[in-house]
């Protein structure tokens, strides 16, 4: 219980400062993964580092490729990273997973409410075309000079990990 309760505070700051600066500072999520894996190394043992390590990692390599990309910042990936030290790698991976399902639902109605949904489309209809198709290398170089939605992830990541909390009975 106090294992979620840590958790559950650290997402909801990250939460607060997000939506307030634009930005998750490293106090946050450095912080989080600090006591995060002390913690599961001192109730649980050896078996608690490693497992907070492994997930630590997990949170962290996984989103790094979208922080490449230029789809999160790197507060977002060094917050999963915590996120895993916290808690395992299949809370991460549930956490990942309906973190990005609610941005995609987020980014549809952005485009619904702006207009662009068409046009998106077709442009990422021709995109795959060029990528896939004709194997155009220059395609992916381009990826990052497309024009993103932008918002704040926290708004999709805490109800994310809201659902892995109940997904995963830990709430």
């Amino acid at each position: 219980m106090i294992q979620e309760a840590c958790l559950l505070v650290i997402i909801c700051t990250a939460f607060v400062s997000d939506i307030r600066t634009s930005a998750i500072p490293n106090y946050i999520t450095i912080g989080g993964l600090a006591t995060g894996v002390i913690f599961q190394a001192a109730v649980y043992g050896m078996t608690g580092l490693f497992q907070a390590l492994t997930a630590t990692a997990t949170g962290f390599l996984l989103l790094l490729l979208l922080y490449m990309f230029g789809a999160l910042g790197a507060g977002d990936v060094k917050l999963f990273a915590a996120v895993g030290a916290w808690s395992s790698i299949p809370f991460v991976l549930s956490s990942m997973m309906y973190s990005l399902l609610y941005a995609g639902f987020i980014g549809l109605g952005i485009l619904l409410w702006r207009r662009e949904l068409t046009r998106r489309f077709f442009g990422l209809v021709m995109w795959f075309f060029r990528a896939i198709l004709l194997r155009d290398k220059y395609v992916i170089k381009g990826l990052k000079q497309l024009q993103h939605i932008r918002f704040p992830f926290m708004y999709a990541v805490l109800p994310g990990i809201l659902t892995a909390f109940v997904e995963l009975k830990w709430l």
